[in-house]
């Protein structure tokens, strides 16, 4: 260098503007690419149950269920918080997939009597709806005796 010369900017010793493109697209286009492939891992996830609310998703029922024998596997109660004063109250969805969750941890197959009341305020949330259910898990009838 002499002395009347003033060296480049950084991002010129490295190489010219267009390399510097390439690789932000580059990157870009991996990104995507990485995003894009996870999509479909979550959709084969999709988990069959033995019944189905349809309404809801989960096979949490707010009845009893009469065509098909159960063992009562225990009680199960959930409560859904409102996030802050201007939220909105949870609905019924979300409370029976909250009580859902708990009841496949006991490893059950559907949720009976599923009931939820009024959200209310308390010491440690803007409103809570308390939801309770019992877990059942669905039994195998015996075959009759002269059927193969």
């Amino acid at each position: 260098m002499t002395v009347g010369e003033r060296p480049l900017p950084l991002v010129f010793r490295f190489g010219d503007l267009g390399d510097i493109m390439k690789i932000v697209k580059s990157a870009a286009l991996a990104a995507v690419l990485i995003v894009a492939g996870v999509q479909p891992l979550a959709a084969k996830d999709a988990k069959t149950y033995a019944i189905v609310n349809e309404a809801v998703g989960v096979p949490v029922f707010p009845h009893d269920i009469t065509d098909r024998p159960y063992k009562v596997l225990g009680e199960v109660t959930a409560g859904v918080r409102k996030a802050t004063i201007f939220s909105k109250e949870a609905s019924q969805e979300k409370i029976y997939r909250e009580l859902w969750e708990r009841a496949e941890k006991l490893g059950a197959d559907a949720v009976i009597n599923a009931k939820y009341g009024d959200s209310h305020v308390t010491a440690f949330s803007w409103g809570k709806t308390n939801a309770t259910g019992t877990a059942v898990k669905f039994v195998e009838t015996p075959a009759p005796a002269g059927a193969n």
